[in-house]
């Protein structure tokens, strides 16, 4: 084999594992007159990384709840930015689809489930957020579940058993409706 043909080669095999490599990454048409894009470089990268940006995957209707939660705890976006940068996320970071239930119930929430629950929510989720993060959130079950899965998502290492107790854990503790 000649030096051409190995160089050809090496470089086709190289070309083939960049695309392998890309074809899970979302596609994202970032046109840089963009109004929505300004707004997010402006704002949410100011805070936040593009992979996590990147890694939220939702719908518009799911980008409209991310914004306006950011927005409740400090992100200087004005309303009237406010469409074109949901707008302009939920075109380049494409949907993922959500659990629509929450886990099975454990029952009535037993006090080992709830123990449970805490201490995972004591190990996992304490070590990135502050307890007051949390209470700012006011989810149902469904909505913890789907934040769970969320973090599970972003690398949190939560088994499904485990996962049942954190959300019982979370709906019964930081959930303004739940019956103390």
């Amino acid at each position: 084999m000649t030096t051409q043909t190995s160089k050809i080669i090496l470089t086709i095999l190289a070309l083939t594992f960049v695309m392998i490599a890309c074809k899970n990454t979302p596609v994202i048409n970032l046109a840089s007159s963009n109004h929505g894009e300004a707004i997010m470089k402006a704002q949410c990268l100011s805070c936040h990384g593009m992979d996590m940006i990147a890694s939220q995957r939702l719908g518009k209707s799911g980008w409209t709840k991310e914004v306006e939660k950011m927005m409740r705890w400090g992100a200087e976006v004005k309303d009237s930015d406010k469409e074109p940068l949901i707008d302009f996320l939920a075109v380049n970071f494409l949907s993922r689809a959500f659990t629509k239930e929450p886990p099975p119930p454990a029952t009535v929430p037993d006090a080992k489930v709830v123990v449970h629950g805490k201490t995972i929510f004591e190990t996992k989720c304490l070590t990135c957020h502050g307890e007051d993060l949390v209470k700012q959130q006011h989810l149902s079950k469904v909505g913890w579940t789907k934040e769970v899965e969320k973090m599970m998502r972003w690398g949190v290492e939560i088994s499904d058993a485990e996962k049942a107790s954190l959300v019982e854990y979370l709906a019964n503790n930081f959930n303004p409706s739940a019956k103390k």
